[in-house]
């Protein structure tokens, strides 16, 4: 069982924002993606996810706070999932990241048994034929029966959670999102949390645990695979 797991995390509203300030951030592979990518939206999402990234490994590794930004190098797997390098050697844990316009979310833990997926969205109106593609019926039913007003929210909060549950397992958009069914869940707020269910498959090994909190204009969620859902989960915020 997994006993008390801190999971740190951190959001910078302007993690993305004009390429200034960049001395010293990236290491010489990042410089070599950085350099290659021709679309100043990619360049700015790179930006934004490793910037992001590297103040919350800094901050929360105690080995890592004076180490500078460009001896940590942020990787991907074949998945997509992001990794950090110091020295070439691979930190335990897992690291999930999000942008969304200049923003960018990041989380980690340094539990590498359990899965954990973080994603931000703007909480704008969805089309109905978009809800019917990729949402379940009691999705369907939950935004329905909502107050007028709260449904851009919380349609987006079931895309953005699903999105989460796909990078926390590292599939992808490859599987059908209707086979992740995301719950409404009155909880209590945990450090500042709401609480979402998740239901994935008959057959899934992991019970997953969900928390979503707005943050201006955007929507953010964070999913977590642990062995049981009574799993003590330490949420905490790294400052700017």
């Amino acid at each position: 069982m997994i006993d008390h797991t801190p999971i740190y995390w951190y959001f910078d509203p302007q993690a993305g924002r004009a390429p200034s300030g960049l001395e010293g951030l990236f290491s010489i592979s990042e410089m070599l993606r950085l350099n290659d990518m021709k679309f100043e939206l990619r360049r700015k999402s790179f930006i934004a996810g490793r910037r992001a990234a590297k103040h919350l490994i800094r901050h929360c590794v105690s080995e890592l706070h004076d180490f500078p930004p460009n001896l940590i190098s942020i990787e991907n797997r074949e998945s997509g999932a992001p990794f950090v390098l110091i020295n070439d050697q691979e930190l335990p844990g897992i690291l999930s990241i999000s942008h969304c316009g200049d923003a960018a979310a990041v989380a980690y833990t340094s539990n590498s048994s359990i899965q954990i997926g973080i994603d931000l969205e703007f909480t704008t109106p969805r089309p109905h034929s978009f809800l019917e593609t990729f949402f379940t019926p009691k999705e369907l039913d939950w935004i329905r029966l909502s107050n007028q007003e709260d449904q851009a929210l919380i349609s987006n909060l079931i895309w953005s959670a699903k999105e989460a549950v796909v990078k926390a397992t590292q599939t992808g958009l490859r599987v059908d999102t209707r086979e992740i069914e995301i719950l409404a869940d009155g909880s209590p707020l945990v450090n500042g949390w709401y609480r979402f269910g998740v239901k994935k498959g008959n057959n899934c090994k992991n019970n997953w645990q969900g928390f979503w909190r707005k943050e201006g204009e955007m929507i953010l969620t964070l999913v977590v695979g642990c062995d049981t859902l009574n799993d003590i989960l330490h949420i905490n915020q790294i400052s700017s």
